[in-house]
């Protein structure tokens, strides 16, 4: 689904620790394309008929929590759909 491909591109694990590496003017240019980016992966998604997999890839980062004893995956994969209003 597109949110795979989202997810393969930006990497919400690190996205916000690249993000805040950033200066002013870097970090404003690295959201902008990164929601471009969304966008257009929305885009080709809805033309094709792909469905939305968020949902999925939570699942899938909340079974890495647990297994892994960290909490970390799922709630990183949640700030940055929360962020990005996916």
């Amino acid at each position: 689904g597109v949110d795979s491909m989202i997810n393969l591109m930006l990497d919400p694990l690190t996205y916000f620790d690249v993000c805040n590496k950033l200066d002013k003017s870097e970090k404003e240019q690295f959201i902008n394309a990164s929601k471009l980016m969304i966008k257009k992966n929305l885009i080709a998604a809805e033309k094709f008929g792909l469905k939305r997999t968020n949902g999925n890839a939570l699942i899938i980062y909340n079974d890495f929590d647990k297994h892994s004893g960290l909490d970390f995956a799922a709630p990183r994969y949640e700030k940055f759909l929360l962020a990005n209003n996916l």
